[in-house]
């Protein structure tokens, strides 16, 4: 099967131009002009309060080195996902 160069060279920048589309978006940016999309700012975290008993719990397990179990009971108590609870938990470290 013969395909004339011309229609060959025509296929490839058609492909290259796709492709570049294709890097540039998942950059972030516009496509083909190359300026970054605008963003709209991020809204810090809600402040979660917890009851006075958890924070004690959660003191205490801080303050024997067990993040990871603190976190765990932040989550077990409360129902809150697991980024939530971590950052309750690195709240109380600070």
């Amino acid at each position: 099967m013969y395909v004339p160069l011309h229609i060959l060279v025509a296929i490839a920048a058609a492909v290259t131009i796709l492709l570049v589309m294709l890097l540039r978006r998942d950059r972030g940016r516009d496509d083909l002009m190359g300026t970054p999309r605008k963003s709209t700012p991020r809204q810090p975290p809600p402040r979660i309060e917890i009851p006075p008993a958890l924070a004690a719990d959660v003191q205490a397990l801080i303050a024997r080195g067990q993040t990871i179990e603190a976190i765990k009971h932040v989550r077990r108590v409360t129902g809150l996902g697991l980024k939530e609870s971590k950052d309750v938990v690195d709240g109380m470290k600070r």
